[in-house]
C-alpha cells in the first residue's frame, strides 16, 4: 500500500453570522486547514497550528488518467474559446465585405 504525507497549517478566522453553525466553527472561529501558511495574508487569518496528514492511497492509484482527462478539458476549453474567437473575427469580416464602397464625388 502506497502512502502520502502532506504536511499543512491550521488557520482561523472569526467566524461570519450565516457560519455559526457551520461543522468547523468553534467560540465563534471558524478552523481551515490549508497546504500553504496564510498567516501571512492579512485579512484576519490567525495561525492554529500545522499538522501532518498520512493519506492512504488506493491499491493501484494511478494519478495519470485524472492528468490526462484534466488536460483533454482544459484543450476543449481552449478550442471552444479560439472558435468563438474565430467565429467573431469572421462575423467582422463579412461585416467589412459586405459593406459597398462608394467614393465620394464633390
Amino acid at each position: 500500500m502506497k502512502q502520502i504525507t502532506i504536511t499543512g497549517f491550521a488557520f482561523c478566522k472569526p467566524a461570519s453570522d450565516w457560519e455559526a453553525n457551520h461543522p468547523n466553527v468553534l467560540d465563534g472561529f471558524k478552523y481551515d486547514y490549508v497546504h500553504c501558511d496564510v498567516s501571512d495574508w492579512g485579512d484576519g487569518y490567525i495561525s492554529a497550528g500545522t499538522a501532518t496528514l498520512t493519506i492512504d492511497l488506493p491499491e493501484g492509484f494511478d494519478p495519470r488518467a485524472g492528468a490526462v482527462k484534466t488536460l483533454e478539458e482544459q484543450r476543449k476549453k481552449i478550442q471552444a474559446e479560439f472558435q468563438a474567437r474565430m467565429n467573431e473575427i469572421d462575423r467582422q469580416i463579412s461585416q467589412f465585405t459586405a459593406i459597398e464602397f462608394v467614393e465620394a464625388t464633390t
